[in-house]
């Protein structure tokens, strides 16, 4: 549970600080890697509310220029396998 719970607040953390759209390479990679984890997450409740973060998100960086989203969406998903690798440390 803990585990998650830091992911999680990991993932809520960089939604908050970025947007995102599967519109880029980067992001497609980024998103199926978000989409992998928001399915293991075993609380519903907790999952529900990343979806619902997550499909803001999307449409908040269609916005943005191609280079940003790209630049963006790397340091997503370099955050999001850290935040993975560390819970799953614990």
């Amino acid at each position: 549970m803990k585990k998650t719970q830091v992911v999680i607040a990991i993932v809520a953390l960089t939604f908050s600080t970025f947007s995102f759209a599967a519109t880029t390479e980067s992001c497609a990679k980024y998103f199926k890697s978000l989409d992998a984890h928001i399915e293991s997450v075993g609380n519903k409740a907790q999952a529900d509310a990343l979806k619902q973060q997550y499909e803001q998100s999307k449409k908040q960086l269609s916005a943005l220029p191609e280079d940003v989203q790209n630049q963006t969406c790397q340091q997503a998903q370099s955050a999001l396998e850290a935040s993975m690798k560390a819970a799953k440390a614990k």
